[in-house]
């Protein structure tokens, strides 16, 4: 099943039937209420008519593969739209890459991209650290390693309205995010701007020496550096820098747990397709592992409401979850560059 369409004709109908959804939806609303939900369904239609010019034709198309379904989105660029992309995206990654093998290792859910290092780099500022000039390659890689309803940001009572969500998901969530490096010159650089932020653990920490003992066996991104720690509302944040990439774990034990799983990596194997050449962001999410987690959460009233929320999302949907062994959502670029290409896949 497939289905296409010309943008330039379909975006001023799909910014219609927006202005008409909302303002039948809130025709009897107060005046001020109906006016904010116009003005939210103006903002809609500035974002459809610019999409309008970085795209050509879209297209997308529902397929039978082997254990599962895949649906596969296209969009033909534009002569700006393929620019932009340029700009801030690099598809140029590789099957061999100590990153991307890692962050294939069991999780809950993995998130690789490929960017500029300048985006990375604006990105990590607005997080309050300022990395090195051309120390990051552009390269990253997360995985969200289990579900810690123990730790203060999981509960209700330390709720902070005004935090942005990623301050605190990424610890309920313990996650390990890894960010590739240029060379070991850059590496001790980051190891020294971090150094005067956080404090270096002990090199004689028994738990410290064996991660380092282990990391040691994959040589690509040997030797390893003192661990640095920090605590964000009691939960702890460590970062290990290697010569080729640096680590970051949000929550107990992840840093030693992402460290571990380096020395583990199994040989590169020869690339089977040009295709990942091209991948720009893959993820992947494992429900049953998902759903495993939640299980043993044992989440009650005292937590965070969104969590109680995603806890009864996930009993309303569990005999789903259970059947599924992966949800993915890939984007590339075709050869040319000249379209863009998205496919997502559910695998039983």
């Amino acid at each position: 099943v497939y289905a296409a369409g010309d943008t330039k004709r379909l975006a001023p109908r799909l910014a219609a039937l927006v202005t008409e959804r909302e303002s039948r939806a809130h025709r009897f609303a107060k005046p001020d209420r109906r006016r904010a939900a116009l003005a939210q369904a103006a903002r809609l239609r500035k974002k459809i008519e610019a999409a309008v010019e970085l795209t050509d034709a879209v297209g997308a198309g529902l397929y039978p593969v082997r254990g599962g379904m895949e649906a596969r989105w296209q969009a033909s660029l534009t002569a700006l739209g393929r620019e932009l992309l340029a700009w801030w995206l690099v598809p140029t990654g590789q099957d061999d890459n100590v990153l991307v093998r890692w962050s294939r290792t069991p999780a809950l859910m993995r998130v690789v991209a490929r960017v500029k290092p300048e985006l990375l780099e604006t990105m990590a500022i607005s997080l309050g650290w300022s990395p090195p000039k051309e120390a990051l390659t552009g390269d990253v890689a997360m995985l969200s390693m289990g579900l810690d309803t123990l730790s203060k940001l999981s509960k209700e009572a330390n709720a902070d309205p005004e935090s942005a969500p990623s301050a605190y998901w990424s610890f309920i969530f313990p996650s390990a995010i890894a960010l590739g490096i240029r060379s070991g010159d850059h590496a001790d650089r980051v190891q020294t701007g971090l150094g005067q932020r956080m404090k270096e653990d002990d090199p004689y920490d028994w738990q410290n020496q064996l991660d380092r003992d282990r990391a040691r066996i994959s040589r690509p991104v040997a030797p390893i550096r003192r661990r640095l720690s920090a605590s964000c509302d009691g939960s702890p944040l460590q970062v290990q820098v290697f010569d080729r990439l640096m680590i970051v774990g949000m929550g107990p034990g992840i840093a030693s747990a992402a460290v571990r799983r380096l020395g583990a990596l199994p040989q590169p194997q020869p690339r089977r397709s040009p295709r990942s050449e091209r991948t720009f962001v893959d993820v992947t999410l494992y429900p049953r592992a998902i759903d495993a987690a939640f299980e043993v959460g044992n989440i009650g009233p005292k937590h965070r409401h969104s969590l109680r929320a995603l806890e009864a999302w996930r009993r309303r949907w569990r005999p789903l979850m259970t059947r599924l062994r992966e949800v993915r959502l890939a984007g590339r670029l075709d050869r040319d560059r000249s379209r863009l290409v998205v496919v997502g896949r559910i695998a039983e």
